[in-house]
């Protein structure tokens, strides 16, 4: 056993640092990362969580980058429920997303892919770097390889025939390449997917056997293993408003290598930048996050959000979910802290800019 010592200390898996003070902040309820690859997409929506950061963003991470991340997180332990990939849309934007799902799938980790299905009905279908005959012959390539399963989006607000139809066809290429899928609703009011749904089963025409239930709107991560019975004890570990910033279910990594506990605080940081350190070192550091401890008590958060934010919301349009008030704060204590130099309403004025929340 002596000779894995130096390989895993290179990795950052084993210390021999002195263990750090008890503290509320930890990641070992982690179980997925979300893999924002790309924010190009093909819609380029103008009410896209992302449409703000999108011309902001600093590039991407390599394929090596990316690979060396999924690696770190797997050997943490904190991909147990799966990855999930996503954009923006990946496919047609990265040309690397092959190799980075074999690899993913070479470790044995269950993966997701997230899509607007723009390709479902194209014929000799042209990705970059590759090419297939129809979209089934994609869809079971990405099986092939270790794909678990789809994640659709379904946007009322974009819900016109083209998209609408090429769902259905989305459908019914994972149905026939017997492949579980989701249908990630956004927009959409709770006591309508039924509806929807049903709506799908007509336009598809048959059963649908492959459809994996989704609990919420936001991208459930831990659906890539099928696993639905977790759901009640996932939203119990980290719901939408202050646990998720120090015990977190999930993480999310953006295009440019910033991680953060929150899938909504587009362009922040919280848990680090794996640009600048190693995925391994920003987990072990995890318990002595500054942003975390924030997050711990109702009044060390209030009392943040009085100083750092409430002077300045007239910059911003009415927060009308406590997710915006604490992505809000997230960004702010972050660049406060990288920029010292900035001013808070300068601060204020790029954090608008980047979630779309800027006042009109």
């Amino acid at each position: 056993m002596a000779e894995f010592v130096p390989i895993l200390l290179k990795y950052g898996f084993i210390s021999l640092l002195p263990m750090p003070g008890r503290s509320r902040c930890s990641l070992l309820a982690v179980t997925g990362v979300n893999f924002e690859l790309t924010y190009d997409c093909n819609l380029n929506c103008a009410h896209c969580l992302q449409q703000g950061i999108r011309r902001f963003t600093r590039g991407h991470l390599s394929t090596q980058a990316v690979k060396d991340a999924v690696f770190q997180v797997y050997l943490s332990g904190l991909c147990t429920s799966g990855v999930n990939f996503t954009g923006g849309e990946v496919l047609g934007h990265r040309n690397d997303f092959f190799e980075i799902a074999e690899y993913t799938g070479s470790l044995g980790i269950p993966y997701r892919l997230n899509t607007n299905s723009w390709w479902s009905r194209k014929s000799g279908l042209e990705l970059p770097g590759r090419r297939f005959e129809s979209p089934l012959d994609l869809v079971r390539h990405l099986k092939s390889i270790g794909l678990g399963q789809f994640a659709f989006s379904y946007d009322e607000r974009m819900s016109n025939s083209d998209l609408f139809d090429n769902l259905v066809a989305a459908i019914k290429l994972c149905e026939i390449a017997r492949i579980g899928y989701q249908i990630i609703f956004t927009g959409v009011d709770p006591a309508k997917i039924g509806g929807i749904i049903n709506e799908l089963h007509k336009a598809a025409g048959f059963f649908l056997n492959y459809l994996v239930p989704v609990s919420a709107e936001m991208a459930d991560i831990g659906g890539c293993t099928g696993d639905n019975a977790a759901y009640a004890w996932q939203s119990n570990k980290a719901d939408c408003r202050d646990k998720g910033f120090y015990h977190p279910a999930f993480l999310h990594v953006s295009p440019d290598g910033k991680v953060r506990t929150c899938m909504y605080a587009v362009g922040s940081a919280n848990v680090g930048d794996i640009t600048e350190n190693a995925f391994t070192d920003l987990i072990n550091d995890f318990p002595g996050n500054t942003t975390g401890r924030c997050f711990t008590s109702p009044a060390r958060k209030q009392a943040a959000f009085d100083n750092l934010v409430a002077p300045y919301l007239a910059s911003y349009r009415p927060f009308v979910h406590e997710c915006t008030r604490n992505a809000v704060l997230v960004r702010t204590i972050q660049t406060h802290f990288d920029c010292p130099d900035l001013s808070l309403a300068e601060i204020h004025h790029r954090i608008g800019r980047d979630l779309n929340l800027a006042h009109r």
